[in-house]
């Protein structure tokens, strides 16, 4: 049985890729460039702003992992991420639909939209409006999907931050900044971590024994940030002097560096939505996965150790 995925170029898709061939399964991926592809994986070209590339894609298989999407913060061009997460998604669920395929659905933990304080989960009601573009547009995603759990199977992944090896851009370039020594000063603030191969698991658990119109958080671990560090530190052996940057400065930094941003029609390094995004924070509970799937969770010291030997390794930081 031959399974199809999009976005396997991708950190998160790569690792789901991987996990796909270790099991044994005949994949296909829809590729706009094969670059990195194992030699054993078939080849479709297309896009997801294809319709017409996605039935020829999806013909005759019998699993569709939609994993392609932009993850922007402060993004220059919020237009295309709107594009390809929303109008994207609805046309890999209409392949899906047409090749009689199930569809597993990368979503993200940040459009369960959790209060601040409280710990989200499947069952959150998000809050207006949600902190940023990117959690839109993913969670416009999710709402055409719902609307089609009756016509067809579809069940939903939701991972919180994706991290470990082979991650190195985004919230991953930052974490390989602050275990190198070179991110000096930090905010303190809640985060939550799927390990990328608790992430890729998650993803094939969810294709095998996920309920259909059932989603399911992936999501290793939680702490604070002074706690990350702490953790850190043991696993690369070295202090890390850091500071922590008061809340108001963060909301000042995000709202000029913006704006200046804005104006130069250039993708900020922070902005007001990655400000409040940051000052929020985040806790999940992504125990259902645990429960319902069978999903076995790494714990932080190992998950970072094993990023700090990949990117010493391959010379990322």
């Amino acid at each position: 049985m031959t399974v199809a995925i999009t976005g396997a170029t991708g950190a998160v898709g790569g690792a789901v890729l991987r996990h796909l061939l270790a099991d044994g399964r005949r994949v296909r991926a829809l590729v706009r460039s094969d670059k990195g592809l194992p030699p054993e994986v078939e080849r479709a070209p297309g896009d997801v702003l294809d319709p017409a590339s996605l039935r020829r894609a999806f013909h005759g298989v019998t699993t569709v992992f939609h994993v392609a999407g932009v993850n922007q913060m402060c993004s220059s061009d919020p237009a295309l991420m709107e594009r390809v997460n929303v109008d994207g998604t609805r046309n890999v669920a209409d392949a899906a639909y047409e090749a009689g395929a199930l569809l597993v659905h990368t979503s993200s933990a940040a459009v369960l939209g959790e209060a601040e304080g409280e710990i989200g989960d499947e069952s959150s009601v998000p809050r207006a409006p949600l902190p940023s573009r990117y959690a839109a547009s993913k969670w416009r995603a999710e709402q055409q999907l719902t609307e089609l759990f009756g016509r067809q199977p579809v069940v939903i992944v939701n991972p919180s931050s994706v991290q470990g090896p082979g991650r190195a851009t985004g919230t991953g370039r930052l974490l390989l900044k602050l275990m190198s020594g070179k991110l000096r000063t930090i905010v303190d603030t809640r985060i939550s971590i799927v390990d990328i191969d608790d992430c890729a698991a998650g993803h094939l658990l969810a294709g095998s024994r996920g309920e259909p119109g059932k989603r399911y958080v992936l999501n290793s671990f939680s702490m604070t940030t002074q706690e990350a560090v702490s953790v850190i530190e043991s696993v690369t052996a070295q202090p890390l002097r850091v500071s922590y940057i008061p809340p108001p400065l963060v909301r000042i930094a995000g709202f000029v560096v913006g704006g200046l941003f804005s104006v130069l029609r250039r993708t900020a390094p922070i902005c007001g939505e990655s400000a409040k995004a940051i000052l929020h924070g985040h806790l999940y509970d992504g125990s259902r996965a645990s429960r319902e799937l069978g999903l076995k969770y790494t714990s932080a010291d190992v998950t970072f150790g094993r990023l700090w030997e990949w990117a010493q390794k391959e010379g990322v930081m």
